[in-house]
């Protein structure tokens, strides 16, 4: 009798350990893009496993422990995050997306929090290409070589500026240097704490703040087919808000260095 209590008594035990399992949040896949986006996602260059750092991982993190919500963060091909995400596939992964921007196509499939911080496009080039008195006005910067990196979104820049696409951050910086490219179409901030934490290479970094154009909203994205993505989306939001109202957002801004105010010129580019 004492045995089979016994054997009743573990069985059971397993079984409530098995429901808890199944009821269980699953662990959400976080995808970042592959070229660091500094301050606010980079990592380690030398470490194996990186380890991420930058405002919005531990914007993120703030919120994602805030739902008590488990998770696992990877670097991939800016393509093929988007490809993930597109995926209907349940375990296709990407489940999230960090540091992106929202598009009419990409609505389709994700869906978008609020802004979680905003940046001017800015024009970056060398001292050495152009000294303050001759930098090119509005007039004429259409005549220069302006170079940007494949796949990035430029939205309406794109209609003002023929940009020349590139591989990589550190190829356009490349051209400046041998002035392949006149100019550079990024967010200067990013590229200025890349420069200042040795992710990329460039010695004599200049920009143009183009105030004109309309600034760029970043945010965080969950694809459309994830388990719960309606209340998920509705819970990080919620979470964001909470965090922004308890000064917890701002002060994590302040630590990880986030100003979008660097440019010394500005130019408008105009209709």
């Amino acid at each position: 009798m004492a045995f089979r209590t016994l054997l009743c008594t573990t069985q059971l035990v397993l079984l409530l350990l098995l429901t808890r399992q199944s009821m269980a949040s699953p662990v959400l896949d976080i995808c970042v893009d592959e070229n660091p986006w500094p301050p606010y996602t980079y990592w380690d260059k030398t470490s194996t496993e990186p380890q991420f750092e930058g405002y919005t991982i531990s914007l993120a993190q703030a919120m994602l422990m805030g739902l008590k919500q488990d998770y696992h963060i990877q670097r991939l091909p800016w393509t093929e995050v988007h490809q993930h995400a597109q995926n209907t596939s349940l375990n296709a992964g990407c489940d999230m997306i960090l540091d992106i921007s929202a598009t009419f196509e990409r609505q389709q499939y994700l869906f978008f929090t609020q802004p979680i911080y905003q940046l001017y496009y800015s024009l970056v080039y060398s001292k050495k290409r152009f000294l303050t008195q001759n930098i090119p006005t509005a007039q004429y910067i259409k005549n220069y070589k302006i170079c940007g990196v494949k796949s990035y979104n430029y939205g309406v820049l794109d209609k003002k500026l023929d940009i020349i696409r590139e591989d990589s951050i550190q190829a356009v910086l490349n051209k400046l240097k041998t002035k392949e490219c006149d100019f550079f179409a990024v967010e200067a901030p990013v590229l200025q704490y890349g420069i200042k934490i040795g992710l990329y290479q460039f010695s004599d970094m200049a920009c143009l703040d183009l105030e004109d154009v309309t600034k760029k909203s970043y945010r965080l994205a969950v694809a459309k087919r994830s388990p719960d993505a309606v209340k998920l989306i509705k819970n990080i939001n919620n979470q964001l808000n909470l965090l922004r109202k308890k000064g917890e957002m701002a002060a994590i801004a302040k630590i990880h260095g986030v100003s979008s105010d660097i440019c010394e010129h500005k130019i408008w580019l105009g209709q």
